[in-house]
């Protein structure tokens, strides 16, 4: 008579991809067999890639995961959300009850308790110490859109057990919930950083992927005493995506550079393979001079002195893939970056750029496109970029043979004609005049390599390169967080 223990693993791994979380939990507890049928499939789901935050109860989830036998070997991927709660007294919520409102506030001082101790980054460093297999490590203030189970996204854990006890929905840092928000979005990223470091944990990869509130330069910033510490962390990095603020550091008496901290920051990241930075787009100015930095020559180690707030600029000379997004800026800057590099850059991508013109009189897009095609020593194979400006101005594609098409807002090509490419591009430009509707169509995907899932696209991040795994519970048959 058939049953679930003759079922082939393919079929039954079918069936319960239609099953809630809690049913699963349930099909896995029907006999050892279907258990450990299910395991390899369904650690891999639930704890490949997970998402917590800044609360003990949540650093409790993960140390107890790093010290499970089988599931510790499963995560290759953390990310710590930038779930922050807001001070009682400035919370623009009624709460149901007086338990609520109790829950509420124990949740605030014991956050800033977990901060304020340091006992946050021992947390960290506990568990980094025990997941041998952690490859990439993040920051984000948002939840995936991706889950396919439970009709639910993927959040931080221990966050929908806050919204249940408190009615309130735990909100990712932004000026506009908290006016510290920028001093909790640097303390994370050093904690984070430095816990890797104790640890001794060097993970490939590093990405932060900020919507709401950009990383200020402060949190670039490591003083020499933990220079010894960090910086094998830094120079193992192959990947590092980035979102920095438009935020200078104070730096009296020295104009020319305004992020220093970020600069001495990417000075340790030599072996960088893949960069990645979006600015913002509203402060072209910093954004220039960042770039003016980048594009410099190189300085060798031990040719000039390492002034903490001007240094000298880097070589990264293995940098394959670079990624520039949410920018007002000249032509020129982005071109000498890309010249810098062209040695070895094979990847190129310029997202959501305004592109300003230096003169009325000039087509800075096609002059811009032309120098990429006539760089002699720039040989990419991989070449993106979308929903550009130039001067304010949509920028669009035509539909070859699709007249009435509407006009195409990415554009992508990857093989080794890029010159060719470059120039048919060119003849496909047009510049749409002002009152014309100009719609984001990317992708929703958190996966989608075409836009971010954010609601306001035309202000969201270069897209996210993410598969998200991550879920709201530890205990395998525990109820659904």
């Amino acid at each position: 008579m058939p049953s679930l223990l003759t079922l082939p693993l393919e079929l039954l791994v079918v069936v319960s991809t239609h099953l809630s979380t809690k049913d699963l939990g349930f099909l896995r507890l029907t006999c050892k067999q279907v258990e450990q049928s299910l395991y390899s499939w369904f650690a891999g789901e639930f704890f490949t890639k997970k998402q917590f935050m800044l609360t003990h109860k949540s650093l409790q989830t993960l140390i107890d995961i790093s010290k499970h036998g089988r599931l510790s070997k499963q995560v290759t991927h953390v990310i710590l959300a930038t779930n922050m709660y807001q001070a009682v007294p400035h919370v623009p919520y009624t709460f149901r009850d007086a338990d609520a409102a109790t829950s509420w506030a124990q949740g605030v001082y014991d956050q800033q308790s977990l901060m304020s101790t340091g006992y946050d980054r021992d947390m960290l460093t506990e568990a980094f110490e025990k997941l041998e297999n952690l490859q990439v490590v993040g920051i984000r203030d948002f939840n995936s859109n991706n889950r396919h189970r439970d009709g639910t996204s993927w959040s931080s854990w221990g966050a929908p057990t806050i919204l249940r006890e408190t009615g309130i929905e735990l909100p990712f840092a932004s000026s506009q919930v908290s006016n510290v928000a920028t001093s909790f979005l640097a303390h994370i990223f050093q904690t984070l950083i430095y816990a890797l470091a104790r640890a001794g944990r060097s993970p490939r990869e590093i990405e932060v992927l900020l919507r709401k509130e950009p990383l200020p330069d402060s949190a670039f910033h490591f003083p020499a005493f933990l220079t010894p510490s960090v910086t094998p962390v830094l120079q193992n990095l192959e990947t590092l995506l980035i979102s920095t603020d438009r935020i200078p550091t104070h730096n009296p008496g020295h104009s020319s550079i305004n992020r220093p901290f970020l600069c001495q920051f990417l000075r340790q990241t030599y072996n960088i393979r893949h960069l990645r930075i979006n600015f913002n787009k509203y402060q072209p100015g910093y954004t220039k001079v960042f770039l003016e930095w980048l594009g410099q020559p190189a300085v060798g180690a031990g040719a000039a002195p390492i002034r903490i707030l001007d240094p000298p600029s880097i070589a990264l000379t293995h940098l394959k893939k670079l990624e520039l997004g949410q920018m007002a800026i000249w032509p020129s800057y982005m071109l000498k970056v890309i010249e810098k590099f062209a040695s070895t850059l094979k990847d190129f991508c310029l997202w959501k750029t305004n592109i300003a013109r230096p003169a009325a009189h000039s087509n800075v897009t096609v002059d811009f496109l032309n120098s990429l095609a006539d760089m002699r020593q720039l040989c990419l194979t991989h070449f993106k970029l979308g929903f550009l400006q130039q001067d304010g101005l949509f920028i669009g594609f035509k539909n070859r043979g699709l007249e009435d098409a509407p006009y195409d807002k990415i554009r992508e090509y990857t093989g080794d004609n890029m010159s060719h490419f470059i120039r048919g591009l060119i003849n496909d430009i047009v510049i749409q005049q002002p009152g014309r509707s100009y719609v984001d169509d990317s992708d929703d995907s958190d996966d989608s390599d075409d836009g971010s899932n954010d609601e306001d696209n035309e202000d969201s991040d270069m897209p996210d390169e993410d598969g998200d795994s991550e879920n709201d519970e530890f205990d395998e048959d525990s109820e659904d967080e």
